[in-house]
């Protein structure tokens, strides 16, 4: 059957109805973790097909991508999800760990499918569960997917030639610092890396990290890390500072970051994490830089209190968030 169910999801070879309908038997499997039968299968099915199977399905699942909720692939992933699921994409990166774990002399290959940009379009969005975005629990459910995709990212250093194929992808160098990862974890260069980082992505990668640092400062509980304020406020830092972002996103960042100033210096444990970052931030920044980039701030805030028209992106979203995503 699961030869049969792979062979009409080819692209291109059959009707788009017939297609969609063995991609949705697909993932019901996979959202359901009745998947055995179906690696089985994979792990015989040449890399080339994989590759193209794997690329259809994750730009699918990928959760800032406009339509999500309304693909009939993804709406049948979610009808077989179980109650008890933490995140409704685990099921789908617990496959995917399962699929390298049988092709692992492939492993690069395979991340090379889309599974990188899936990552990084995860931890852009802050984790959320855009199937379960009004769930109560929205803060158990992010941490449960970013503690499964630090599992994923084990296995990824694990394997020589998956990490070095790991290496040449922006979200090596963006990913949250983690004692057990063999990546992020040298602070002395963390500005230039991140700003090197998303130096090399689109604007809307950019957006939506500015628009979840927001709705992540909205959920602030007063226990952020130092690292990830760390990484919170260099970003922030870089994007309302930059002259060569728009000013509808450098405005948007500006926004969040003096929501980050505030909560920071408000939570007593915090303030000394704020005043760290800060100085990191200096000492990790060429001087010339870091002058324009707060001069820049500086001007922004000016063109803010004199009500410059441009200046109105401040209250604005950052990017067009699908209403799924609106807590």
């Amino acid at each position: 059957m699961y030869m049969d169910l792979l062979e009409l999801s080819r692209p291109e070879l059959y009707p788009e109805s017939i297609r969609i309908r063995a991609l949705q038997m697909l993932v019901a499997q996979i959202a359901s973790r009745c998947s055995t039968k179906l690696l089985e299968v994979l792990s015989n099915w040449p890399l080339v097909e994989l590759q193209l199977l794997l690329c259809d399905i994750i730009s699918r699942m990928d959760p800032i991508r406009q339509g999500y909720l309304q693909d009939p692939v993804v709406l049948e992933y979610q009808k077989y999800l179980s109650r008890w699921e933490t995140h409704s994409l685990i099921p789908f990166l617990d496959f995917l760990s399962a699929l390298t774990s049988l092709h692992s002399q492939v492993f690069p290959d395979i991340l090379k499918a889309g599974v990188q940009d899936l990552l990084l379009h995860l931890y852009v969005s802050d984790f959320r569960d855009p199937m379960a975005a009004r769930h109560k629990s929205s803060l158990i459910r992010k941490s449960s997917l970013a503690a499964a995709c630090n599992s994923f990212l084990l296995e990824v250093c694990s394997d020589p030639s998956a990490r070095e194929e790991f290496e040449h992808h922006p979200i090596h160098g963006l990913w949250p610092p983690r004692p057990m990862l063999l990546f992020g974890q040298n602070e002395v260069d963390r500005c230039s890396q991140r700003r090197q980082m998303w130096q090399s992505l689109g604007l809307e990668e950019i957006q939506w990290r500015i628009s979840s640092a927001f709705d992540m400062l909205m959920d602030w509980d007063g226990s952020f890390t130092g690292p990830f304020l760390f990484d919170l406020l260099i970003d922030l830092l870089e994007f309302s500072g930059s002259a060569g972002l728009p000013d509808a996103i450098s405005f948007r960042a500006l926004r969040s970051l003096h929501c980050l100033s505030v909560r920071a210096r408000s939570a007593k444990d915090q303030v000394g994490e704020w005043i760290r970052g800060l100085r990191m931030y200096f000492d990790q920044t060429p001087l010339d830089y870091a002058q324009d980039v707060f001069s820049r701030i500086i001007q922004q805030m000016l063109r803010l209190s004199l009500q410059d028209p441009a200046a109105d992106s401040f209250y604005k979203f950052c990017c067009p968030i699908p209403r799924s995503l609106v807590t």
